[in-house]
């Protein structure tokens, strides 16, 4: 079964790091890999009674689903830990008629799916501000599990009028899921959980402006983990321990003047995501010293207004991700980060078949160059399928990028 293969693959990282720590990484990696290991474990497990489970991507409101006792399987996020064999599935989803046109991501999530395995879902739940890939995919799994499909309409804008539909969309799902479980949500439990996203959302606005020290305290590859912790694992008691944890020691690097390389050469964000089958940030620091400062999936947005209420702070949570909303939004916050964390050059890892971050990324590109003077990339390729473009292709492109920054120095 693929969830206890996951989980049988975490704990061999952990047992890795405990007989070699990482010298440059960060030992609250153990507590990460610890919280991911037992995530697939529990969901391995047949559910208990007055148990639900969900199959979902994106930013759902796990807070509300963890008071009612279901089960949350992120699909995107085991499809992300299963890249090393993510082709065999990818192949199995195309030849069951699904295009190659599609995000590889959502090609192996069904993929995964059609191979078997996985639990019965009881539900599917999806909300749209995220990707327009997902919307179908979802739409697949609810059909193909025969189980209802559950829809959150995600404002475009950030603003009030947005914020009181969204949590009128809450409302309905509550009800929704009332009636389908025949069990009344718990609210208490729901603040319980929200003030732990809370607690892990702040933790991450402090590291990223501990990220702005330079040198820069903390590997690229440990930042671009954390949005993935906070996904999934949100409802899990060490989530706030665990940021704790890597703000203590980023905040001790900082105090020590201690960076990721001996000589930090170049200061990189990273938009979009990045290839997930090689390690290129390391390739990147090890090389030519060049760390990614910040990285695109790290944003976090400024907190809710606690005193607007419980639903309203999780509505604003969702609707400010940087990714939902109007491409010129997300270029005034690239913007902006680029000046705060003095960037030397940026890179748009530009994934094939993902319309929402790439339609942005000349645009991106453009006023970078133009307005702050700044060296973009963007690196056109797969984050899944390594066939597509291999390790070597991408890290050629990169080479070729870092040699053009070394002349102009």
């Amino acid at each position: 079964m693929l969830l206890k293969e996951m989980a049988e693959k975490f704990d061999r990282r952990i047992q890795k790091l405990r007989q070699n720590p990482s010298a440059s990484g960060l030992q609250s990696t153990r507590l990460a890999y610890e919280m991911i290991r037992d995530y697939y474990r529990y969901l391995a497990e047949p559910k208990r009674e007055g148990e639900f489970l969900t199959i979902h991507d994106g930013f759902i409101p796990s807070e509300i689903l963890d008071a009612m006792d279901i089960r949350i399987l992120n699909l995107e996020f085991l499809a992300y830990h299963c890249v090393q064999v993510c082709p065999h599935f990818i192949d199995r989803a195309e030849k069951a008629g699904i295009s190659s046109d599609t995000c590889s991501s959502c090609r192996c999530e069904i993929g995964m799916v059609m191979d078997g395995g996985f639990p019965q879902p009881d539900f599917i739940i999806f909300e749209t501000g995220t990707c327009e890939n997902q919307f179908k995919t979802n739409a697949f799994l609810a059909d193909y599990y025969h189980c209802p499909l559950f829809v959150i309409n995600t404002p475009y804008y950030l603003n009030q009028t947005s914020i009181e539909y969204y949590v009128s969309e809450l409302k309905e799902l509550i009800d929704s899921l009332e009636r389908f479980t025949c069990k009344k949500l718990d609210y208490d439990r729901v603040e319980e959980t929200a003030s732990r996203f809370r607690q892990a959302f702040a933790s991450m606005r402090e590291l990223n402006e501990l990220r702005k020290a330079v040198p820069c305290p903390i590997r690229g590859r440990d930042a671009l983990r954390n949005i993935g912790i906070i996904m999934h694992a949100g409802h899990d008691l060490r989530t706030v321990e665990y940021f704790q944890g890597v703000c203590e020691e980023v905040r001790a690097r900082v105090v020590r003047g201690e960076g990721v390389v001996p000589k930090e050469r170049y200061r990189l964000l990273w938009c979009h995501t990045a290839p997930l089958f090689t390690d290129i940030f390391t390739f990147l620091e090890e090389e030519y010293g060049a760390v990614v400062v910040f990285d695109e999936l790290s944003y976090v947005g400024p907190p809710a207004d606690e005193s607007r209420g419980l639903l309203e702070g999780i509505a604003m949570a969702k609707i400010q991700y940087a990714w939902n909303g109007p491409a010129e939004r997300r270029l005034q916050i690239l913007l902006k980060i680029a000046e705060e964390y003095k960037i030397d050059a940026c890179i748009h890892f530009s994934q094939w078949g993902c319309q929402i971050a790439d339609g942005s990324a000349k645009l991106i590109r453009d006023a970078m160059e133009e307005r702050l003077g700044i060296p973009t990339l963007i690196l056109e390729g797969d984050y899944m399928d390594f066939r597509i473009n291999s390790e070597e292709q991408i890290k050629a492109k990169l080479a070729s990028f870092m040699d053009i920054l070394g002349e102009k120095r």
